[in-house]
């Protein structure tokens, strides 16, 4: 624990002083409190600074499982030193797999989670960069005329085409 426990600390000092000084003077403009600064704009504001803070004390902490298994601690990373001190290669493989596969979901959720409220495109890799904004929407009126056709211009009378004649 007292390995894991500095990033965290880091990470969320820096979450907290680097929040945007406007909108801190927006909340104290409109009279909050210390206790409301922090708990409607420092908070939200380092959110993922502080999620990032939580992923990296969970990896620090699963990467020190085999090691605390040396010493005696038991859990997942005991089966890994096991296989390990009798050569059993396979056997130590086959332990350590759950340990990894543990830090991959952890990693993605705390990541998920960091990265703010799905986009309606879905969710993407981290490291990618957003796809494109698709096209404009179209208002309601600009898709009812789209499906009704023509409107008809000044040559033309209801139930006639909108193309003049030609004579």
């Amino acid at each position: 624990m007292i390995y894991a426990a500095p990033p965290m600390a880091r990470l969320t000092a820096l979450g907290l002083r680097g929040a945007d000084k406007e909108v801190l003077e927006a909340v104290d403009s409109l009279g909050a409190t210390a206790r409301q600064r922090l708990l409607s704009a420092r908070i939200p504001l380092a959110r993922r600074e502080l999620l990032l803070g939580v992923n990296q004390t969970i990896m620090m902490a699963l990467s020190m499982a085999v090691i605390a298994s040396v010493i005696g601690a038991g859990g997942l990373g005991d089966r890994v030193y096991q296989a390990l001190a009798s050569v059993d290669v396979g056997a130590a493989l086959a332990a350590g797999i759950p340990i990894v596969l543990l830090a991959v979901v952890l990693d993605r959720v705390t990541g998920a989670a960091g990265s703010g409220p799905a986009s309606p495109e879905g969710p993407r890799s981290p490291g990618c960069p957003p796809s494109p904004s698709p096209s404009p929407r179209r208002s309601p009126g600009a898709l009812r005329a789209a499906r009704s056709g023509p409107t008809p211009g000044p040559w033309t009378s209801p139930g006639r085409s909108t193309a003049p004649s030609t004579g």
